[in-house]
Formats: structure tokens, sequence, C-alpha cells
């Protein structure tokens, strides 16, 4: 069966703080699903690594028809195949604070 999302022992740590501690995970084509949980605990950094804006430390993600094994690929030119397969609207400014509204959606690399 294809996922339209699909994650597989995700990890990613900033210095000594290990914040996504391997994430498995598939969401189905029609599927709605919520990400919740307390303030810190992982929510942003793993939405904006769906989305290749935080490279996770190990790990593969599959989005629509981009795989991307992380411990094997650290070049641009892999994430731009991820984010051909996906698009994000977040609720809140915060995840880019610096950025206008017309630069937070649109990423030129």
């Amino acid at each position: 069966m294809l996922f339209m999302i699909s994650a597989t022992n995700l990890h990613k740590s900033y210095g000594q703080t290990h914040v996504l501690k391997g994430i498995d995970f598939t969401v189905q084509e029609g599927e709605v699903v919520a990400i919740i949980g307390p303030s810190g605990s992982g929510k942003t950094t793993l939405l904006r690594s769906l989305n290749s804006l935080d490279i996770p430390d190990k790990g593969e993600l599959t989005v629509g028809e981009a795989t991307i094994q992380f411990e094997r690929y650290h070049k641009k030119k892999i994430f731009l195949k991820l984010r051909q397969q996906s698009s994000m609207v977040f609720q809140h400014y915060h995840l880019f604070q610096n950025k206008r509204a017309l630069e937070k959606i649109l990423q030129r690399d």
C-alpha cells in the first residue's frame, strides 16, 4: 500500500537535546491527522522535518513519490524532490517570525 506520508525511525537532536526519538508513522491519502502535545515535545520540529526545513539526523521519510534516507543524503537537490511533493500552511507565525506571509510560503534555494 502506498502512503502519502511515511516516517520511519526519525531522529533529530540540537546539541545534547534529543527532540525526535525514533518517530514512526504513516498517513494515507485523505486521512486527517493532528499532532498534539505539550510545548517543547517536538511538534514543530517534526513538521519542519516533513518538508526538510529541519534535516533529521537519522531515519527515512517518504512524501508522495519522494523518499529520503537521512543518514545517507545531505544535498539540497535531494530535498527539492521532497518539497515538490508537499505543501504546508501553519496557523501561527512563530515558525518564521522574520518573514512576511509570502516569504513563508515561497522558499528559493
